[in-house]
């Protein structure tokens, strides 16, 4: 059972929850998957017609689960920083932009842009738990790839395709990864900018 903490989507509040089983004699797998809008539908619709080499593999849909949030994660990020550069371009702090009328702003506008600020603080700190999240799903699907690879999980004359499969899985677990790392890191530098954005709407 995966359950993804908050709502992968920021248009929608709904909480992923997964479960699966793999049967090695068809090779062929049944899962659960509640909470998903139509557009989400769409989405792992979309994932599946790309990627018929890998549907036989025991992984493929905790592997798809990964590639799904990363690219949700990674818009929200960048959705966020959209956010913060408009209020800093406002405030005159941003690069090229000196000239700022925030001196004169009244209460009502103070107010209103320091809880902006303060909530696109609380939407970084909800996407660096995420993050977090996806690269330890990341090291969940490798543990299952070492163990499938130790315990020669795959029988009969399959087996060469499957663990082909799995060496490419690895590497783009591995890639999702390192990318959601990279993503982490920028998404820590945000949360230091909406803070000085507080201090200077203060």
């Amino acid at each position: 059972m995966i359950r993804v903490p908050h709502s992968p989507r920021t248009n929608e509040k709904a909480i992923w929850s997964f479960a699966c089983s793999w049967d090695a004699k068809t090779r062929s797998t049944a899962g659960l998957f509640e909470s998903l809008s139509d557009e989400d539908m769409r989405e792992v619709k979309s994932y599946f017609s790309g990627k018929t080499r890998q549907k036989q593999h025991p992984l493929f849909l905790p592997a798809m689960l990964l590639d799904l949030l990363i690219v949700f994660f990674v818009s929200h990020r960048r959705k966020l920083e959209h956010a913060l550069f408009v209020v800093e371009s406002q405030l005159g702090i941003t690069r090229g932009q000196r000239q700022t009328d925030a001196w004169d702003w009244d209460y009502e506008l103070h107010r209103d842009t320091t809880m902006h600020c303060n909530t696109v603080y609380t939407s970084l700190i909800y996407l660096e738990r995420q993050l977090d999240f996806a690269s330890r799903l990341g090291d969940f699907v490798l543990q299952c790839l070492a163990y499938i690879e130790e315990e020669k999980v795959f029988l009969g004359e399959p087996r060469t395709y499957l663990f082909s499969v799995s060496k490419e899985m690895k590497e783009n677990v591995l890639n999702n990864q390192n990318f959601a790392r990279c993503q982490l890191h920028q998404v820590l530098c945000l949360q230091k900018r909406a803070q000085a954005l507080v201090s200077v709407a203060r």
